[in-house]
């Protein structure tokens, strides 16, 4: 079985190396809830206008007229 030896540099390279790949994947979580945030937030609005431009009509009221 092959041993691997690391030196301290090495070592401190790799614990870098994750650090910086975890960063970026929380900076990713970050850009995507913001993204989801900016969606729901359109949703909201348009179903807000929605509501606005297109009020509820009773149906037995539409289905006499």
């Amino acid at each position: 079985m092959p041993q691997f030896r690391l030196n301290i540099n090495e070592l401190f390279t790799l614990r870098a190396t994750s650090l910086s790949l975890c960063a970026r994947k929380v900076e990713t979580l970050r850009e995507i809830a913001s993204f989801l945030n900016k969606i729901s937030d359109l949703i909201k609005h348009s179903t807000a206008n929605a509501a606005y431009c297109f009020p509820k009509v009773n149906n037995r009221e539409t289905r006499q007229n």
